[in-house]
């Protein structure tokens, strides 16, 4: 039970994808996702075989939390000191601090992000894009840096 072990180089990028973002996911949804973005799910065999992921009932993918935490540890250590050069983010604040600073690069390869974030920005003028306001009603009206409906 070691992510060193496993030889494929699709089979790590599979298991560090489900560790960060599709652990308690639907099995099918997230098989859709990860083939869209080109990652060959014929691997989660492998993770099952090598004990680093389970399908629970209903067809729920599942890891034990201390194999979880391995695999988001693998994403840290691409770059301790610099978060924005990872691979990976799962949390919304990290991802939104990346998007925000502008400071995301190439390495990325997923982000989770909460929409309700976004909105509070925009609503309280912290985000200054004209692509951002589009999106606000039309009664909306600044009062005091945040947008009053």
């Amino acid at each position: 039970m070691s992510f060193d072990t496993v030889q494929s180089n699709n089979d790590k990028e599979l298991f560090k994808h489900i560790a960060c973002f599709f652990v308690q996911k639907d099995r099918f949804f997230a098989e859709t996702i990860l083939n869209s973005c080109g990652i060959r799910t014929t691997g989660i065999r492998n993770l099952i075989d090598r004990c680093l992921l389970t399908v629970g009932p209903d067809n729920i993918l599942m890891m034990h939390q201390l194999i979880q935490e391995m695999g988001r540890d693998v994403v840290r250590r691409e770059s301790p000191d610099n978060p924005e050069e990872r691979s990976r983010f799962w949390c919304d604040e990290e991802s939104f601090n990346v998007l925000e600073e502008n400071k995301g690069t190439r390495n990325i390869k997923g982000l989770v992000l909460d929409m309700k974030m976004l909105e509070i920005e925009m609503l309280c003028g912290e985000l200054e894009t004209s692509a951002l306001r589009k999106g606000l009603p039309d009664n909306a009206q600044k009062t005091k840096g945040c947008l009053d409906h």
